[in-house]
C-alpha cells in the first residue's frame, strides 16, 4: 500500500541540475498541461459518442430522443449542450462525475462545454486538439458566445473569423477581439443586449459597516465616463491643494472618495470647481461685480479614442439618406460597440476628428523626447506592449528606444524615429534597462524578443510567435548593473520556523 501511495504523489524533485534547466522543465510541464487538457476534452466527447441508451427500453421505435420511456426511470437521451450539439445518454453524467471528481451537475456542465466546443466551434476544437489554443481559452470563447445568445450558425461564423491568429494573441486581446466579432455577427441581437443592459441601471448604497458604506452602480456610458472624469479631476485638485500647503496628499483612492462625496452636494462641488477653474484676467475680475459660475468650467473632459474601419462608415445614398450603421467601433480601454450604440454613448459630446496617421511617412527628430505626432504614429503601428502576449495598450506604455539613445551622438542621426521606438510597459522597460532582456526591431513594428534565459519570441502587431530557446543567446545584465545589484542583495539563507504557537487551553476566551 505504501508503495502505491508513493507512486501517486509524483516523482521526486530533481536536486542536481545545471543552471537554467528549471526553465526547460517549466516549459515542458506547461506543454504537458496543454496537451492533457486537450486530451481530457477529447475523451469526454469520445465517451459521449460511445455511451448508448438501451433502445429496448424506449416506448416505441418512433419516439423522439427525449420521449417518455417504456420503463419508468430508465435511461433516456438528453441534450446537455446548446443547439447544434447531439443528444447524449443521461446516465453518462453519473459515470463521469466520479472520474472527474465533481457532482453529477458538474459532470453535465463539463459534457456541455466539450460538446459545444466540438460542434459549435469546430475549427477552434481542431486548434485545441493541435495544442495551438489552450482548452480553457476555447471554453471561454464558448461561454462568451452562449452569454451573448448566439445560435449555432452565428457561432460557426465567429469560429471562422476568430480561429486564424488567436494563438498569436494573449487571452485579454483575444477576448476583446471576440467581443467585437460577437457584435458584428448579429448587430440586431447586440442592440437588444444593449437595451436589456440599459434596463439594469441603478445605484445601490450598502448599510453602514464599521463606519463606511459601499456604493455600487450601473450608468449609461456617457454618464459613467463623465462621473469618472469629474471624480479624477477633483482628486487631482485635492492633491494639488495638499502640496501647495506643504502636506503629503492622501492616497489616490481616498481622494476619489472625497471627490464623490463632494459631488453629493452640487452647489459646493460647483463652487469648488469654479474656484479651481482656469484663472480669469484682472479685467474680468473688475468687470464682474458679483460671483458667477461658468458652466464650461464645470464640465469634465472625457477623451475617447475610437477606431473603425472605413467600410463600416455609412454613406448617403442617391437620395441623400444615410442608412443606419451596422459595423463595430472599438473604443480604447473600453471595448467594442455597434455604431448605433455609439450615437448614444457620444450624445451631447463634442467630437474631434484627428488627422489620419500615415504609417508610410514616419516623423523623425534628434531630440530624446518623443513628440506627440511621432508617439501617435508608433501607437497606431503597435497598439500593444511588446512583451509576448501582452494586452497592455501602448497608449499606457513608455516609448523605448530600441537602440539606446546616445546623448553624445551628433545631431542629424535622428535616433528618435519610428523604426527605433517601441511601446514597453514599465516593468518590461525596467527589465530591458537593468537586466538581460532585449528587443531587436527587425523592421518597423516587428520585434525579436530574447529573454535573459535565452527564450525567443517574434512579436508583431498581430501577436506573438514563440521561437524556442537558444542558450547561446542568453545574456545577463551589464556587468556594472549586475555588480550593483549583487551588492544590494543579501545572501539567501534557509527559512527559519517561528516560535511554536501555544495550544489553546480549555479556559481561554474565544478568538473573537
Amino acid at each position: 500500500m505504501s508503495e502505491m501511495v508513493a507512486g501517486m504523489v509524483g516523482p521526486e524533485p530533481c536536486t542536481e541540475r545545471a543552471e537554467g534547466d528549471v526553465f526547460d522543465d517549466l516549459a515542458l510541464v506547461v506543454a504537458r498541461q496543454k496537451s492533457d487538457a486537450a486530451r481530457r476534452l477529447a475523451l469526454i466527447v469520445q465517451a459521449c459518442d460511445e455511451h448508448d441508451v438501451v433502445e429496448d427500453d424506449l416506448r416505441d421505435d418512433d419516439a423522439a430522443p427525449d420521449a417518455a420511456l417504456g420503463w419508468e426511470g430508465a435511461e433516456r437521451w438528453v441534450r446537455v449542450g446548446a443547439d447544434g450539439t447531439p443528444w447524449v445518454a443521461e446516465f453518462l453524467t453519473v459515470e463521469l462525475a466520479g472520474l472527474l471528481g465533481c457532482t453529477v451537475l458538474g459532470a453535465r456542465a463539463r459534457i456541455a462545454e466539450a460538446l459545444n466546443l466540438r460542434h459549435r466551434h469546430p475549427r477552434l476544437w481542431e486548434a485545441v486538439q493541435a495544442v495551438r489554443v489552450e482548452a480553457w481559452q476555447a471554453q471561454q470563447v464558448v461561454t462568451e458566445c452562449l452569454r451573448a445568445g448566439l445560435g449555432a450558425q452565428e457561432c460557426l461564423q465567429v469560429d471562422d473569423w476568430l480561429v486564424d491568429g488567436i494563438d498569436l494573441l494573449g487571452w485579454p486581446r483575444a477576448r476583446r477581439l471576440l467581443k467585437g466579432l460577437i457584435v458584428r455577427v448579429d448587430p440586431v441581437l447586440a442592440a437588444e443586449r444593449v437595451a436589456a443592459r440599459r434596463q439594469q441601471r441603478g445605484v445601490w448604497v450598502s448599510t453602514i459597516e464599521e463606519g463606511q458604506v459601499s456604493v455600487e452602480g450601473r450608468l449609461d456610458a456617457v454618464d459613467g465616463l463623465a462621473l469618472e472624469a469629474q471624480v479624477s479631476r477633483i482628486a487631482t485638485l485635492l492633491a494639488g491643494e495638499a502640496r501647495a500647503a506643504g502636506e503629503n496628499p492622501e492616497p489616490l483612492q481616498h481622494r476619489r472618495a472625497r471627490a464623490l462625496a463632494m459631488l453629493a452636494v452640487p452647489h459646493l462641488a460647483a463652487a469648488y470647481l469654479e474656484d479651481h477653474g482656469q484663472p480669469t484676467s484682472a479685467l474680468e475680475e473688475v468687470l464682474a461685480p458679483v460671483p458667477r459660475i461658468d458652466p464650461d468650467k464645470l464640465l469634465p473632459q472625457v477623451k475617447l479614442h475610437l477606431h473603425l474601419h472605413a467600410d463600416d462608415v455609412s454613406r448617403a445614398d442617391a437620395d441623400g439618406v444615410v442608412p443606419a450603421g451596422s459595423g463595430v467601433v472599438r473604443i480604447e480601454r473600453h471595448g467594442p460597440v455597434d455604431i448605433d450604440s455609439l450615437h448614444h454613448v457620444l450624445r451631447g459630446s463634442v467630437v474631434k476628428v484627428q488627422p489620419l496617421i500615415d504609417l508610410n511617412a514616419p516623423p523623425v527628430t534628434d531630440a530624446y523626447e518623443v513628440p506627440t505626432r511621432l508617439r501617435e504614429h508608433v501607437i497606431a503601428r503597435n497598439p500593444y506592449d511588446l512583451m509576448p502576449w501582452s494586452a497592455t495598450e501602448s497608449r499606457r506604455c513608455d516609448l523605448d528606444h530600441t537602440v539606446a539613445f546616445d546623448h553624445r551622438d551628433r545631431v542629424g542621426r535622428h535616433q528618435t524615429r519610428a523604426d527605433n521606438l517601441g511601446p514597453l510597459a514599465r516593468t518590461a522597460h525596467r527589465a530591458k534597462t537593468h537586466a538581460g532582456h532585449r528587443w531587436e526591431q527587425l523592421r518597423p513594428g516587428v520585434f525579436w524578443f530574447t529573454s535573459e534565459a535565452g527564450f525567443q519570441y517574434l512579436v508583431t502587431p498581430q501577436g506573438t510567435t514563440p521561437m524556442g530557446r537558444d542558450p547561446g543567446a542568453a545574456r545577463s545584465a551589464p556587468p556594472e548593473l549586475a555588480q550593483a545589484a549583487g551588492e544590494r542583495r543579501r545572501p539567501v539563507t534557509p527559512m527559519r520556523e517561528g516560535p511554536a504557537r501555544p495550544q489553546p487551553g480549555w479556559n481561554d476566551p474565544p478568538p473573537f
